[in-house]
């Protein structure tokens, strides 16, 4: 695995990942904009 993180496991051969756990608001990247994710799912 490389560049992943650690609530997220990767299997790059398989093509899958599944999710470990549900990452905090902190642990997301801070390139997500939320405000538009809202406002995408609030039409």
């Amino acid at each position: 695995q490389r560049g992943f993180p650690e609530w997220l496991e990767v299997d790059v051969k398989a093509l899958s990942g599944k999710f470990k756990a549900k990452p905090q608001r902190d642990e997301l990247p801070a390139t997500i904009n939320e405000s538009l994710i809202v406002e995408l799912y609030s039409k």
